[in-house]
């Protein structure tokens, strides 16, 4: 009899465990997804501006994805992000673009996937091997 009411009670326990456990990981993985689909879309809309493609519909998709990421981004990447707008938010120079770079960076980070050692690499791939400064050049012309 006592042999039941152990066995009872390892299996009541056993399943409270698995639920607790299963549901704190679904927990995990919708506030990954969540981050990452905010990244994303915050991305993909300083990429439309950078090519001048300001529609009403995309502002209002940055300042949705801006929203998201002040509530579900890491510290790393709010920071990143802050230092961003204050360099302006654009892609015109140099800075801009390590910036921007940089964030890409954190937000890669904190999205769970690996990291990368160098920034620079991520410069390549955003802005081509032979980045120019946009905004030198304009003052330059």
């Amino acid at each position: 009899m006592i042999t039941a009411i152990f066995s009872l009670i390892g299996i009541l326990i056993g399943g409270y465990a698995q639920y607790f456990f299963t549901r704190n990981q679904e927990n995990i993985k919708h506030q990954r997804d969540l981050r990452s689909k905010a990244y994303l879309d915050y991305i993909d809309f300083v990429c439309c501006a950078a090519m001048k493609n300001n529609t009403k519909e995309n502002n209002k998709k940055g300042a949705d994805a801006k929203a998201r990421i002040c509530l579900y981004g890491s510290p790393d990447v709010i920071k990143a992000y802050a230092d961003f707008e204050k360099s302006g938010a654009s892609l015109y120079t140099n800075e801009q673009m390590q910036r921007f770079a940089q964030m890409v960076l954190l937000m890669r980070s904190s999205s769970g996937n690996e990291k990368i050692e160098d920034v620079k690499l991520l410069e390549i791939m955003l802005f081509g091997s032979e980045k120019k400064d946009i905004y030198l050049d304009k003052k330059r012309a």
